[in-house]
């Protein structure tokens, strides 16, 4: 076929030109289009950073020329940029760790048991059961995702959004009631991890619009939380959680200000104008959640300050028993699959501690032998704070909160999580979705991985954080195309600076405080047409319009699809 000449390019443009070195119109701002989606400042590395880095560590690399962090790739065409590990890892992987991290909790606080005004809900006959009276965490914005994954806990995660958990003084009743419920539901919510793998709990979470989630995304969210580490919590925080639930009623429930609240045990009354209703009993004994029932008093369990009653659960079997519902032993497991009746270890202890009954009194008196006391373990305390026990990353618990300590550069558990809900995160939001991403991406966050990655605004859609790197495929399409490889042995001594110039003083990371990628300050000068005229020009090296530019820039389908073939 015959190439394509200038004078048929020349023939359909409003702007006649003769050649490249003639009156072809000046470089309008080439080549930025948008600024970069990796966030660096080349002037203010190589003008302080670097100097600081290396007074700072003699032993860290520091880059003394482009190729250090750029070359070209199978492409030829775009400069890639080598990866983390070889250029930025050895002046910002402590950041991302939190090791370099000065203020805050280096790891992000996943779940956490929130700080209540117990006094407030106990005077209000709120009953949420057994709850930490120490607790000063707060409702993590990842639990405001978890708990508002359906209509209901959407609602009451907006009917809880303006309260202070931890002063409800102000508080009416209805949002005493709503407070109430997020007690119960922080509760299932553990108990269901417990019980059931994250990937069953979760299965039917979804944020916005969006699909279900699938296992392998639930996994990165939740960075494969160890079972072990929610145990200890439970059995630290809520010891007797098992029994709890496990007596929470499913029928006979009453329905007050939109909230379900449960029934306390047999012969409880709820005040309704002033007239009290009797209740039916369900179950033995029923753990209450209603706000408008006088709770029965509870002995505390024995969690040192860590535990408190303000009404509602079953009473404990005794002050220093632990809940054993969650972890029955050998002989109770055999018992429950034989059918049998089972003795739990608190109840053994219980009744050995009861006056000796006649034999004949009941059939299914254990004999004595079998009523011992359960040995208390002794446990070992750690001399390393678990916050710098998981120095290198990983899950830890704190006070009272689970924290993840991000691992290294690529975190998935923070990509996950900003995956997810930045397509529902729009600027400004105050929804559990942007909760979540604002936290995940502000300046001073854990993992700092907006402090290189760039976040967008998309109209509609929310905001998007700049994890993948530029390629060669992404660039097709383009009217305009330039190649780097057979320009690298021309440029002489100046190297990438004779197309390259930094630009000082530009106010380049100023232009990523907002979220519109097109509005940008370049810290390159822009790629002059007289640069290129050195060489493309009349009687020195090609000028033709398609060395340059594609004809067919998206492509030819169509119309070779209609052509036929001519005659021979």
């Amino acid at each position: 076929l015959d190439r394509m000449s200038n004078e048929q390019c020349r023939s359909c443009h409003v702007v006649k030109f003769d050649s490249f070195d003639g009156n072809h119109p000046a470089f309008d701002g080439y080549p930025f289009k948008q600024r970069t989606a990796i966030i660096f400042d080349h002037a203010g590395h190589f003008g302080k950073n670097f100097a600081e880095s290396v007074k700072e560590n003699p032993s860290r690399n520091i880059p003394t020329t482009c190729s250090n962090c750029h070359s070209s790739g199978k492409e030829k065409r775009v400069m890639d940029v080598a990866p983390f590990e070889q250029t930025c890892s050895g002046c910002h992987v402590d950041q991302i760790t939190g090791k370099s991290r000065v203020s805050g909790p280096k790891g992000i606080a996943f779940l956490a048991l929130p700080g209540l005004d117990l006094p407030t809900l106990k005077k209000r006959k709120a009953s949420i059961g057994e709850w930490p009276e120490a607790s000063e965490a707060g409702l993590t914005p990842f639990m405001k995702v978890i708990i508002g994954r359906n209509e209901r806990g959407s609602n009451l995660i907006r009917s809880v959004g303006n309260l202070n958990l931890q002063d409800l003084s102000k508080a009416n009743d209805a949002q005493i009631d709503a407070v109430a419920a997020l007690a119960w539901e922080i509760k299932a919510l553990f108990h269901s991890l417990i019980k059931s793998r994250a990937s069953d709990v979760l299965a039917d979470m979804t944020v916005g619009n969006a699909g279900k989630l699938a296992a392998d995304q639930i996994v990165d969210l939740t960075a494969s939380l160890p079972l072990e580490v929610i145990i200890s919590a439970q059995q630290q925080w809520l010891p007797n959680l098992g029994t709890e639930m496990a007596n929470r009623p499913d029928k006979g429930e009453l329905e007050r200000n939109g909230w379900i609240t449960t029934i306390t045990k047999s012969k409880l009354a709820l005040a309704q104008d002033g007239q009290p209703i009797e209740t039916k009993s369900v179950g033995a004994q029923v753990a209450s959640t209603s706000t408008s029932v006088e709770p029965e008093a509870v002995p505390k369990a024995k969690a040192g300050k860590d535990a408190a009653v303000t009404g509602g659960p079953p009473k404990a079997k005794s002050a220093d028993q632990t809940d054993d519902l969650l972890f029955p032993t050998a002989d109770e497991l055999r018992a429950m699959k034989a059918g049998g009746k089972v003795v739990t270890k608190a109840a053994a202890a219980e009744r050995a501690a009861e006056p000796a009954t006649p034999a004949s009194a009941s059939p299914e008196s254990p004999a004595p032998e079998a009523q011992s006391k359960a040995v208390p373990v002794a446990g070992i305390k750690t001399d390393v704070e678990p916050e710098n026990w998981a120095a290198y990353g990983g899950w830890y618990r704190q006070d009272f909160a689970i924290l993840y300590r991000p691992t290294g550069h690529k975190e998935r558990f923070i990509q996950a999580w900003l995956r997810l809900t930045g397509p529902f995160a729009p600027t400004g939001d105050a929804g559990p979705a942007a909760t979540v991403f604002d936290l995940l991406s502000a300046k001073d966050a854990q993992g700092a991985c907006t402090k290189c990655h760039s976040v967008d605004d998309r109209q509609g859609a929310g905001r998007v954080v700049n994890f993948s790197a530029p390629t060669a495929a992404g660039k097709k399409g383009r009217f305009t195309a330039f190649s780097h490889e057979p320009h690298f042995g021309v440029v002489g001594d100046r190297g990438c600076q004779t197309c390259h110039t930094i630009k000082k003083g530009a106010p380049y990371l100023e232009s990523y405080k907002q979220g519109n990628p097109q509005s940008f300050a370049s810290g390159f000068t822009e790629v002059k047409k007289e640069t290129c005229q050195t060489c493309h020009a009349d009687g020195k090296a090609r000028q033709d319009c398609l060395l340059c530019h594609s004809y067919h820039v998206n492509g030819a389908i169509t119309p070779i699809m209609n052509t036929k073939i001519p005659d021979q």
